[in-house]
């Protein structure tokens, strides 16, 4: 999501994300989250490694 900046998008999808199970935040203009998509691997293998960056069991 793109926008103005302190306008409230973040909060927007945190409170979205909480009528679900399993929602991972990842902010994507960090490295370390970004770089998670450049990997070369299926996404049976990259949903594991999505839920250990944020820190989910």
């Amino acid at each position: 999501m793109r926008g103005a900046r302190q306008v409230g998008k973040t909060t927007v999808v945190n409170e979205f994300g909480k009528q679900f199970d399993n929602y991972l935040y990842l902010n994507l203009e960090k490295r370390e989250a970004a770089s998670l998509f450049e990997l070369n691997v299926s996404l049976k293998d990259l949903m594991p490694l999505f839920f250990a960056h944020c820190g989910n069991p």
